[in-house]
């Protein structure tokens, strides 16, 4: 009997031990292996998010664009120029114009724009040394001249010229014997004053 009661008495003592350690272990609350992963997500604004979600990204927003800076000028397309359109023209020759010898001088309009940008840049002299190979690939639709054979100190009065109005381009061409372009470009509508000078030529147009 003894026996009995020491082995009931020894089972009773394991039973209770272990009941304690088993309500102990159950009264803990258990931590995660990350700080930041306990209880639920927050969101990036600082809000709860579901569990198990992830928190939408914020909208990225787009800069507005750059104002002008002050003083910048949106580029525009250039001005087309007015038509030439001389219907008179006077000339006034010094005594010792081109040195007191006679010369040529050539009043051209120009009507085709490939044919002005062939003509604008030559000088009296080119252009006297190819006009005639110039106005008859032209044709007179393209190119219109007129000509004077001036001798210094003579005065031509303001004479009447009969040619297409709305020309592209102008010039004067006078062919003097000393060096430069003795170029003039004639802009702008009325009664066109040519001064021929000692060694260049001068033109204003008077409205």
């Amino acid at each position: 009997m003894g026996s009995y009661y020491k082995a009931r008495h020894l089972v009773m003592v394991v039973c209770t031990a272990a009941s304690f350690c088993l309500l102990s272990s159950c009264g803990q609350p258990t931590k995660q292996g990350n700080a930041g992963q306990q209880g639920q997500s927050q969101s990036a604004n600082g809000g709860p998010a579901t569990p198990g979600t992830t928190a939408p990204a914020a909208p990225t927003q787009t800069p507005p664009p750059a104002a002008p800076q002050s003083g910048q000028v949106t580029p525009s397309a250039e001005a087309e120029e007015e038509p030439v359109d001389i219907g008179s023209v006077t000339i006034d020759a010094a005594k010792d114009a081109n040195k007191g010898a006679p010369f040529d001088v050539d009043l051209v309009f120009i009507y085709d724009s490939g044919l002005l940008a062939t003509v604008a840049p030559q000088s009296a002299a080119d252009w006297f040394k190819n006009k005639a190979e110039v106005t008859a690939k032209a044709g007179s639709s393209s190119i219109s001249v007129i000509s004077w054979r001036v001798t210094p100190g003579e005065e031509v009065p303001e004479t009447p010229i009969d040619v297409p109005s709305g020309a592209l381009g102008a010039f004067l061409f006078a062919n003097y014997a000393s060096p430069g372009d003795h170029r003039q470009s004639v802009e702008g509508a009325g009664t066109l004053a040519v001064t021929l000078g000692p060694d260049d030529a001068s033109v204003e147009v008077d409205q």
